[in-house]
């Protein structure tokens, strides 16, 4: 009769080694993987922290200014911290170009200042492709009616301020028709079209 417990317990012994048996294989196959995973996107987050600072340097080498925030993150080391970018200043550039090829690829921006620059229609092209761009100030570029085309696709803008362009009332007020959330705050008197002002 004192060998029943005893079986008894060699029993639940042995089932539960059964049972844990499963488990502890899945876990170690899963192991490699998910040690695999964690290298790879700590590989893929150096790629894109790398590319992050070569588009920086690149503004800023055609003349750009560049403020940004790191977004603390625990789990992370510091150089692979997240950083979200507050806003890229082009001020008297002599490339501004060049340095808006560069903005461009910074689709998460959220203000671009231009200030006494010269910047080309193609330039003013890559304007498009700032999807989340929320503040644009345009002030002493020699900038036209047609210009306005390349932003009235961006959804989020809120704010627009125009200083010593050659844009039009009536371009304003078309483009805010087109954006209604838009406000665009002109600090000069903008020049009448019907009168051909400049």
């Amino acid at each position: 009769h004192l060998e029943v417990p005893h079986m008894a317990g060699d029993l639940y012994e042995i089932t539960s080694r059964k049972r844990t048996a499963p488990t502890l294989r899945l876990f170690l196959g899963l192991l490699p993987l998910a040690i695999l995973a964690c290298m790879a996107l700590t590989g893929w987050l150096m790629v894109q922290s790398h590319r992050h600072a070569t588009i920086i340097s690149q503004i800023e080498y055609a003349g750009g200014t560049v403020s940004e925030d790191r977004l603390p993150d625990p789990l992370l080391p510091q150089f692979l911290s997240r950083r979200k970018l507050v806003s890229v200043t082009l001020h008297e550039s002599a490339n501004a170009d060049a340095a808006l090829r560069h903005v461009a690829r910074l689709t998460r921006l959220d203000n671009l200042w231009l200030i006494n620059t010269t910047v080309s229609e193609s330039g003013l092209a890559q304007l498009e492709r700032l999807h989340h761009l929320k503040m644009l100030s345009i002030q002493g570029v020699p900038v036209s009616d047609a210009s306005l085309a390349h932003i009235e696709h961006l959804s989020d803008l809120k704010l627009l301020l125009i200083k010593d362009t050659q844009i039009t009332q009536q371009a304003i007020e078309k483009l805010k028709q087109t954006l209604p959330n838009l406000e665009v705050l002109v600090a000069d008197e903008p020049p009448d079209a019907a009168s051909g002002e400049l």
